[in-house]
């Protein structure tokens, strides 16, 4: 009888502790330490009883394994109960499995990438879906003011603590504090710094197209050198000395270290998940080799005693302005606090990722949303670059339309265009707004009429082709918009015009390159091996 009544209490402990303290606040931020706490609470007990009770320590083991496992069966039967029960988004529909746990999902993409996975869900149960215990999947375009608007009281959600203390502009959740680091950045992205970007961005594009030209006639897999000269130019911008990677052509050590470490966001393993492996050193180690890179740049930029913390009398500052120029205007150089050391490094993680992470493009999933169809999260720079020349390919028509409204314009030597010239070109922007609605290809019915064509018109000549305007988002709105939106379109805009007038551009001969988009992989941002292009110099009659 004893031993029933310790295991019964054992489960209306567990029971008792998830209701009065896990199943509120976010937890998602200690899963090392409650391992930690529980593991020592095991051994304290284990090694007690024997001492007050004067049993054996072989029966203590076992008693005590017991009564924690029963604690643990009361602490899960009652967090199941409450995620079936009462939990507040029980009113939506959704799988069974899904209210259970967030791994429900994580286990349904070991086959197949989100968005289709998402896209099947929404045929099945609608606009609104619960894909997990406190996550909801929305497609109802009006939605996007209600969650990303200015008025909304919505915040984000808890994947940008994966890497908590260490907060970037992008990590900060609370509305005040990403406010203030939001106003730290903002001089980073005036009129005057992004000529001084354009500028920096157009070395590195004349490489791109360098090798593009020793190139003409092949195959050429353009995915791979669009990634060459995302991270190469994120690099000078950041630190003001880039990867050399358009030079090697081959990945830095840093940036494959990042490619390799992003594999396990593909299945949307939950954060507490993800926190608990950065707390294991032999599954940490490259997440802190990258991170401790992105420190030494950052000190070798600040021209700063990493050990010392002492600022050198001189700082290592570019002829034209990077966007770290900014970030270090607001700290004390001459003695920069841990506290300014740790947000800098976060932050030029964050230029070195969005690289990866939509080129500044975007920040996503805020709470209750992870997908609002039509909009273009999850891209990065290069993908975007990438899928630009793929509608070039498929539609040769409008190559030539694009050709003739950049024939009035003249571009330098190397065929640069200046920004300013034709950042208001209706047919070019049209173009790739269209490319950036339709990756990742999820259709948005209720936005769109004849949502899968590829219309450009549809943002210049045929606004009625769009019954929800507010659904396209590419850059989100509202307080957490992204800051570098000017930045990414400049170079979309640059580097779209240049390949227009440029090359020619095709599918290998029997290929249309949908195989290469039907395996779009995602984990976080999108992801494609291969989109071979054959570039071949125009010349116009």
């Amino acid at each position: 009888m004893a031993a029933h009544a310790i295991f019964a209490s054992s489960i209306l402990t567990g029971a008792f502790v998830h209701l009065c303290y896990f199943r509120s606040n976010e937890h998602h931020l200690y899963p090392f330490r409650y391992v930690q706490f529980h593991g020592l609470l095991f051994v304290i007990a284990v090694a007690l009883l024997p001492l007050l009770a004067g049993i054996p320590v072989g029966q203590s083991l076992k008693a005590i394994s017991q009564a924690m496992l029963c604690y643990l069966g009361g602490l899960y039967a009652s967090l199941t109960l409450y995620r079936c029960i009462l939990h507040p988004v029980n009113a939506f529909p959704g799988p069974i499995g899904a209210k259970l746990s967030a791994l429900w999902l994580s286990w349904q993409l070991r086959s197949r990438p989100a968005f289709r996975m998402l896209h099947d869900l929404h045929c099945k149960y609608g606009p609104i879906v619960r894909i997990g215990p406190s996550d909801l999947s929305i497609v109802d375009p009006q939605a996007v003011r209600l969650i990303y608007g200015q008025q909304s009281s919505c915040t984000k959600n808890e994947f940008y603590d994966m890497s908590y203390p260490a907060q970037s502009l992008l990590s900060f959740r609370e509305k005040s504090l990403h406010d203030r680091r939001r106003r730290v950045w903002s001089t980073g992205f005036s009129d005057k710094a992004l000529r001084g970007y354009e500028r920096r961005i157009q070395v590195y594009r004349q490489k791109l197209f360098d090798q593009f030209m020793v190139r003409e006639g092949e195959l050429v897999n353009v995915i791979k050198w669009f990634s060459f000269y995302a991270y190469d130019v994120m690099g000078d911008l950041a630190f003001a000395r880039s990867f050399d990677m358009l030079d090697d052509n081959q990945n830095h050590w840093a940036i494959q270290v990042l490619l390799d470490g992003i594999g396990p966001l593909e299945y949307m393993i939950p954060v507490w998940l993800l926190r608990l492996c950065l707390g294991i050193a032999v599954l940490s180690k490259d997440w802190w080799r990258f991170g401790q890179f992105c420190n030494d740049r950052l000190m070798h930029r600040m021209k700063v005693d990493q050990h010392k913390l002492l600022a050198s009398s001189e700082r290592n500052t570019p002829a034209i302005p990077d966007i770290s120029a900014s970030l270090l205007a607001s700290v004390d150089c001459d003695n920069p606090s841990l506290n300014d050391i740790g947000t800098l490094g976060a932050d030029t993680r964050l230029i070195l990722t969005a690289g990866r992470f939509g080129s500044l493009i975007n920040e996503i999933a805020l709470l209750m949303t992870q997908w609002l169809t039509g909009s273009f999260y999850s891209d990065t720079s290069a993908i975007a670059l990438t899928m630009v020349v793929y509608q070039l390919a498929q539609h040769p028509e409008e190559v030539l339309k694009l050709r003739k409204e950049l024939a009035p314009f003249t571009a330098d030597e190397n065929g640069e265009y200046s920004h300013e010239q034709i950042s208001r070109l209706a047919r070019l922007n049209g173009f790739i707004n269209e490319t950036l609605r339709l990756y990742p290809p999820i259709p948005a019915p209720a936005a769109y009429v004849d949502p899968e064509s590829f219309i450009p018109e549809r943002w210049f000549e045929k606004p009625e082709l769009i019954k929800e305007k507010s659904a396209f988002a590419p850059f989100t709105i509202g307080s957490y918009a992204c800051i570098g939106k000017s930045l990414a379109l400049m170079n979309l805009r640059t580097t779209t015009a240049r390949m227009v007038m440029t090359f020619d551009i095709q599918f290998p001969a029997g290929v249309d390159g949908s195989l290469f988009v039907d395996n779009f992989r995602e984990h976080f941002s999108l992801s494609i091996e291969e989109m071979p292009i054959v570039l071949t110099r125009y010349r116009p009659e």
